[in-house]
């Protein structure tokens, strides 16, 4: 079974758990990049908000095809109660029929909402939600 993990961070936290993950399940590891770079300010004054409405954003093409894969993880930070807009522009692409988990790096608690949302995500693209998790950095 062939594993992928893809994952967005900012500060570096999402980016330790991704290869963590990765070494421990003999993954493929690839980053997802945004195709404008974020500033702080961004981050917060425009990021946040676009989080929280769950938007996406432009993100470069992904190095891999995740048809090749068996089962895809994806990791983002939560800002503001949900993911980073990269994480829905990640989901955007899975191809229908695969095993997906998900992890989320945070400083602040767990949001119900925010596991609602993303799983349901990861349903409208045809794929099976194999396991999800909050990691408190």
């Amino acid at each position: 079974m062939k594993k992928l993990v893809i994952y967005y961070s900012v500060s570096g936290n999402t980016q330790k758990e991704a290869q963590h993950i990765a070494e421990q399940n003999n993954a493929d590891i690839v980053e997802v990049k945004e195709k404008k770079r974020r500033s702080k300010i961004n981050l917060y004054l425009i990021g946040c908000p676009q989080a929280m409405g769950h938007r996406k954003t432009e993100i470069e093409p992904l190095s891999v095809d995740l048809n090749d894969y068996d089962e895809i993880v994806i990791g983002a930070p939560i800002w503001a109660g949900f993911p980073a807009p990269a994480f829905n522009s990640t989901v955007e692409q899975l191809p229908p029929g695969k095993k997906v988990s998900l992890f989320f790096t945070m400083g602040g608690k767990a949001s119900t909402k925010c596991e609602a949302v993303t799983q349901q995500a990861v349903a409208n693209r045809g794929c099976t939600i194999n396991g999800y998790q909050h990691i408190q950095c």
